[in-house]
């Protein structure tokens, strides 16, 4: 129809969601009720009804309510659909509720509406209730409806009272197949056996054919009175009347043959099945061993059931009771513990009664009611009579008691796992496990270690090539190198941590929630056969139209990502003039003295290369922008060209042109500019970079969190910097020494850093949708996988340091100092991955005050020690508060998590 470009109308979208709840397509409904908005038919009271009764009957109740509350105008079908759909999902409260409201609002309800209320009542055995709904419908003559009929039989039979029952189906005039299987099965549910024969052979006299649900009836009849000649006469006679007989048919007839203790003649049942026996059917065989105390043949039924996969808590209290009674105690308490693996449990012997319009309910150990020594009195009259019943109960109270030490020592080892300090060694077999979450954090973290490695092992290159100039210039860049990274420090962390936290917040939350958007490519398929017509329902299809913005535009708008960028670019002009402007002073304070050889090199270099900081700034902003994404790989891409760019423009620009330590600073400009123009190029065709207006920009935010950011950046500048100054007031050789090692420490421990950007991406995503258990796999996984990642860099590093410190200089002096440092590379390179993977974590919970704050009181403490253990101890004293340094920080990360204080705090719960 939609081919002919034929326009659905209200007559055929009903028929649609009609075949749709047939079928049990529920998300082929969803498309069509994409359809219906689409074409301005959502406000039709006939297709909302349809819709509400098609979402009941698919089980979607949530979304049929939804619909429902939605309507401008309903009918009864609307009203019956909803009811219905609580009913048979069983929320029996909410059916009544809904029941009462469409009585208080006058509507003329049906024979389905009254069908759908008596059911519940025959659910919930509420028999007073139910009668007077039963006054209300000959009130208003639906007495006389099979359907209503139906139900009130069931009702009637469940509460006991079997002669209201019989009353009602003998006053109902026009009985269907329905009302007659109904009547059937209560006959069999008490005992009415006799009765229930009659009524089989009335059924054909009036000339109603039986269907497979009423021999089913007849031979449940038979089951419960143990008439074995019956049931087999009323099972080949579905043959006569053509019904093929199902597996529940079956189930019927190996439970009847084993209660009567055939069970050998059951076994030839179930092997002459021409379909699979059911797990049904072997417990039928199973109940009728456990009667009989064949322990053999219940252990092999229990086999088949363990095969098939037993679906409730009852067939495996079933299974571990026949186990157990074979002397299976393996196998037992293997059931048991698949019931408590699965989140299941045997349910709580209940029992109710009515007394008025109040019902007593009863359950096992009940000893509140106000007539409980009456009652458990009257309950030891009857225990004695029953006590031969009990060994079975006996014995499951045993396998309990052998299982219970189990459960206790399992119980203990979760409640330590859940404890917040514990959390680092959660689950730690899986830590290399390649799982969903572990191959989401390797795309993430593989790509962002190697870009964030990439800079440092170019400027080891730079160090390679000025190393073989002269010590002197080696010292002089060293020292320039150590000023540009740390000034740039101060704007990049917190430029990058915030956008990449903010931007997955925004990319996670800003993903519709409705969820008839699953169905977008199915629908615009179906909208593109639709003619194009005017709908006269404007405003809905312009609610509809609203709900499509993200697959209306090819890009994200992304308000932190505007941001950023023009944050970074101010930012890096900014540190352009001034280091420009402040060269000289700060080279000073470095220790480069106005008649130190080391100040001209210096100072050009230092000049030169902050030409690139807006670059530097605008592409670290932009690397931010595509982790938030989780694309690491971008970044890489573009780093690599430009790195590789720098590598080879620096022998040609410092040998080859002759510019010496000003080639070097040349070049790195030109890769840094390179690198945040094609970053730029990619970002340009996935997001949209001019915000709609001033407002949707986040400079507050950023500005709010990123101050808190930048206190910790200073903290950290400051100690880094203020060892390099220590160690270049001891010389241009301790400098150059100092400058090596500390390019190697940064460089492998920024191998951690990958993955501490892969946390801080999840996690932000985690804790925006309030993920909880992701977000403690995800901490839990890269603080376990930084740890191993630190013991292997510490053993290679330990190996190959010092035959690769000759790469970097072949002063005799300068490569001692190194052999003195390399065993704290070494060493620290575990601390140093727990303690940087911390801060990302910390980053992707948005916990940025915890962060600033720790981070500047570790800064004091570590500032003292570094001035204590540097005046005594030289260049070694350096390094060891260097380490120190890295200790705090990894402690202070761990007791964030470790106390479940702040975001964490939901460890304590």
């Amino acid at each position: 129809m939609l081919g002919d470009h034929v326009r659905p109308d209200d007559h055929i979208f009903p028929s649609a969601t009609k075949s749709c709840a047939i079928l049990g397509r529920c998300d082929i409904g969803k498309s069509v009720h994409c359809l219906v908005m689409k074409t301005g038919f959502g406000g039709d009271v006939f297709v909302a009804s349809s819709l509400v009764d098609m979402y009941a009957k698919c089980g979607e109740i949530a979304i049929a309510r939804k619909v429902f509350d939605e309507m401008p105008h309903r009918n009864v079908v609307s009203w019956s659909g909803m009811i219905s759909g609580y009913a048979q999902l069983g929320e029996d409260e909410e059916a009544l509720k809904l029941f009462k409201q469409s009585l208080y609002e006058d509507l003329d309800v049906n024979d389905f509406t009254f069908t759908s209320v008596i059911r519940v009542c025959g659910n919930a055995t509420l028999l007073e209730l139910g009668k007077q709904i039963h006054g209300l419908c000959l009130k208003m003559s639906f007495d006389s409806s099979s359907f209503v009929g139906s139900s009130l039989v069931s009702l009637y039979s469940k509460s006991g009272v079997i002669e209201g029952a019989y009353r009602v189906f003998e006053e109902i005039p026009i009985r269907n197949i329905g009302l007659w299987n109904a009547m059937l099965f209560a006959c069999a549910q008490h005992a009415h056996t006799e009765k229930a024969f009659d009524l089989f052979k009335l059924m054909g006299n009036v000339g109603l054919k039986p269907n497979f649900i009423t021999f089913l009836c007849v031979l449940y009849a038979c089951s419960h009175a143990g008439l074995v000649k019956e049931g087999q006469y009323y099972f080949e006679l579905m043959k006569e009347h053509g019904i093929e007989a199902g597996a529940q048919h079956y189930a019927s007839m190996v439970d009847l043959l084993g209660r009567a203790g055939k069970l050998n003649d059951a076994v030839s049942v179930i092997e002459s099945m021409p379909i699979e026996p059911t797990e049904f059917v072997w417990g039928a065989l199973l109940t009728g061993c456990r009667i009989h105390g064949n322990t053999e043949l219940a252990a092999y039924a229990a086999d088949r059931v363990f095969e098939l996969g037993p679906s409730g808590s009852g067939m495996y209290v079933l299974l571990s009771n026949a186990y157990a009674a074979a002397g299976r105690w393996e196998d037992a308490a293997r059931a048991r513990k698949m019931l408590r693996d699965r989140g299941m449990k045997k349910e709580t012997g209940l029992s109710w009664m009515e007394e008025g319009n109040r019902v007593h309910t009863f359950t096992a150990e009940d000893r509140c009611h106000a007539k409980m020594r009456e009652i458990y009195a009257k309950l030891e009259e009857f225990f004695s009579a029953f006590f031969p019943l009990c060994q079975f109960c006996l014995l499951e109270i045993f396998l309990l008691l052998a299982t219970s030490i189990v459960d206790a020592v399992s119980n203990l080892w979760r409640i330590m796992n859940r404890m917040p300090f514990f959390l680092l060694f959660k689950d730690t077999r899986n830590v290399l496990k390649k799982d969903e979450l572990g191959l989401e954090i390797a795309q993430i973290a593989l790509p962002a270690a190697l870009a964030l490695t990439a800079d440092p092992i170019a400027s080891l290159i730079d160090t390679a090539f000025i190393g073989h100039i002269g010590p002197v210039e080696l010292a002089a860049v060293g020292v320039s190198i150590a000023v540009f990274n740390q000034i740039s420090r101060i704007a990049i962390f917190p430029l990058v941590s915030v956008t990449t936290s903010f931007v997955a917040e925004e990319d996670t939350t800003g993903t519709p929630a409705i969820e008839l958007e699953e169905n977008e490519n199915l629908v615009s398929q179906l909208e593109e056969l639709l003619p194009k017509v005017e709908s006269t329902y404007k405003s809905s299809s312009l609610s509809f139209n609203k709900t499509r913005t993200k697959f209306e535009h090819e890009k994200r708008h992304i308000p932190s990502a505007c941001s950023a960028l023009i944050i970074g670019s101010v930012l890096g002009l900014i540190q352009t003039l001034f280091l420009i402007l402040a060269a000289k002073p700060i080279l000073n304070y470095m220790g480069v003295n106005s008649d130190s050889p080391m100040l001209n090199p210096a100072q050009r270099y230092l000049t030169l290369r902050s030409l690139g900081a807006p670059a530097v700034l605008l592409s670290l902003a932009m690397q931010g922008i595509f982790r938030g994404f989780k694309d690491t790989k971008t970044p890489l891409y573009a780093i690599i060209v430009g790195d590789v760019a720098n590598i080879v423009l620096d022998p040609i620009f410092i040998f080859v042109l002759r510019l010496g330590v000003s080639g070097a600073a040349i070049a790195h400009v030109i890769s840094q500019y390179l690198i945040s123009m094609i970053l730029m190029w990619k970002l340009i065709k996935q997001v949209d970079l001019i915000p709609p207006s001033i407002k949707d920009l986040r400079f507050e935010r950023f500005l709010k969190n990123g101050f808190m950011l930048l206190l910790r950046v200073i903290a950290v500048t400051f100690c880094v910097t203020l060892a390099a100054s220590l160690a270049a007031r001891r010389g241009s050789t301790s400098m150059a020494a100092f400058q090596i090692c500390l390019q190697i420490w940064l460089a492998t421990s920024l191998l951690a850093d990958g993955l501490a950007v892969a946390g801080q991406a999840i996690l932000a995503g985690a804790f925006a949708k309030k993920d909880y258990g992701k977000a403690t796999a995800t901490a839990s996984r890269v603080l376990q996988l930084s740890l191993v990642l630190g013991l292997v860099l510490s053993v290679v590093l330990a190996l190959v340091l010092q035959l690769a410190s000759r790469l970097f200089t072949n002063d005799i002096n300068v490569l001692q100092l190194i052999g003195v440092g390399i065993p704290f590379v070494a060493v620290t390179q575990p601390i140093n991955a727990l303690a940087f993977v911390f801060d990302g974590i910390n980053y992707g919970a948005s916990d940025f005050a915890y962060s600033a704050f720790s981070m500047v009181l570790v800064a004091i403490v570590s500032i003292v020690i570094l001035f204590i253990l540097s005046s005594s101890y030289g260049f070694i004293g350096i390094w060891v508060a260097l380490s120190i340094y890295m200790s705090l920080r990894a402690v202070a990360g761990l007791l964030r998590i470790g106390t479940g204080t702040g975001p964490w705090s939901f460890l304590r719960g």
